[in-house]
């Protein structure tokens, strides 16, 4: 048991030498293995030594995490060692399902796998398995939340969804402002070791790349031509045209996502869609102009493999969002950030 304990108190010790090392997270500078701790009781004096050994994942020149392995060797029994194991990584808004700047409303269709965060009220129907979370002690839920007759002070969370044990309110709010996107430094990662393709020919409105990711571990891209746009309506822009309907498209290859380096960066709007076998992250945004281009989920996005070897993020300078035209019943996996804008799928009223 003693082993346990101080293979334990090693890796504590190491994440309290990260934490107070912060260059060795952000490029690996100052990595230090192997490194011996003592493991000291302040009334019997010293009880074992642990050895960590550390080894850093690095993606486009930057640290994605650490792995440590602690072996403990007490005092008290020598000949039987025990080794943990441990990865060590930056906090991220990936620990969460979803995280909403405004009030929200989870209907009885939902099912939210993860925790869900609101910095206004929330409305859950749905089902849940995890936190349900709102910044606020009470709010205004009208008819436009699914509460008639209103309730100008509902509850943070309200409603009838599941597992309400797990409903937390008033929690901290969760500062956008602080998970803001470098999209410069991205396009400068991408430029230098990732993919990179800068705005295509023709009009705003029709052009932008599709990207189709392949179960091999490779990507098929096509430059948009032609869209079709329909009136939509959304809560944060009112009624405008979607232009998120592809009617013609030229391919431009297809090719290997680089290992070291799995960031795509385009600028302009993209499509993305398929099977990915890899880690990686792919970008819409102009960090050079006034233009924020969106990110559209444009059929199934699935995992080659779902023991955490493969993962996507798609970060969009305005929304993410799903188009008219997409599966009835659709998969997506990954985790998807509208910096400006909104994550979802528009109302389309079409006769």
């Amino acid at each position: 048991v003693q082993g346990f304990l101080v293979a334990e108190a090693g890796l504590v010790y190491y994440r309290w030498f990260l934490a107070h090392n912060p260059t060795i997270m952000d490029a690996g500078v100052g990595l230090v293995s192997p490194k011996t701790y003592t493991e000291v009781d302040p009334e019997t004096g010293a009880v074992g030594d642990a050895t960590i050994t550390a080894s850093a994942t690095m993606q486009c020149g930057t640290v994605q995490w650490i792995d440590l392995q602690s072996k403990g060797v007490a005092y008290a029994d020598r000949l039987f060692p025990r080794t943990l194991t441990a990865r060590y990584m930056k906090p991220s808004v990936a620990e969460y399902s979803y995280v909403v700047n405004t009030s929200v409303w989870a209907g009885p269709d939902r099912n939210i796998r993860g925790q869900y965060h609101s910095n206004g009220g929330v409305r859950m129907d749905g089902s849940s398995n995890s936190n349900v979370s709102s910044a606020v002690a009470t709010w205004n839920c009208d008819a436009s939340y699914g509460c008639s007759p209103a309730q100008s002070t509902a509850p943070g969370v309200v409603g009838s969804g599941t597992n309400p044990e797990l409903w937390k309110f008033p929690v901290p709010t969760i500062d956008f402002a602080l998970i803001a996107v470098d999209f410069a430094g991205l396009k400068t990662k991408a430029q230098a070791g990732g993919i990179y393709y800068p705005a295509a020919s023709g009009s705003a409105t029709e052009r932008g790349y599709h990207l189709i990711f392949n179960a091999d571990g490779t990507f098929t891209l096509y430059q948009v031509t032609a869209t079709d746009g329909y009136p939509s309506q959304s809560s944060q822009y009112g009624v405008t045209t979607e232009n998120s309907v592809i009617t013609g498209q030229t391919l431009i290859g297809t090719y290997n996502i680089p290992v070291s380096c799995s960031l795509m960066f385009f600028e302009d709007r993209v499509w993305v869609e398929g099977t990915v076998n890899a880690k990686v992250t792919v970008v819409a945004a102009t960090p050079s102009n006034s233009s924020t281009p969106d990110a559209y989920l444009n059929n199934n996005i699935l995992y080659n493999a779902y023991d955490g070897t493969d993962g996507l993020t798609v970060i969009a300078e305005r929304n993410v969002l799903i188009p008219l035209v997409v599966p009835d019943m659709m998969e997506v996996h990954g985790i998807f950030v509208a910096q400006s804008g909104h994550y979802g799928r528009d109302y389309f009223a079409i006769a």
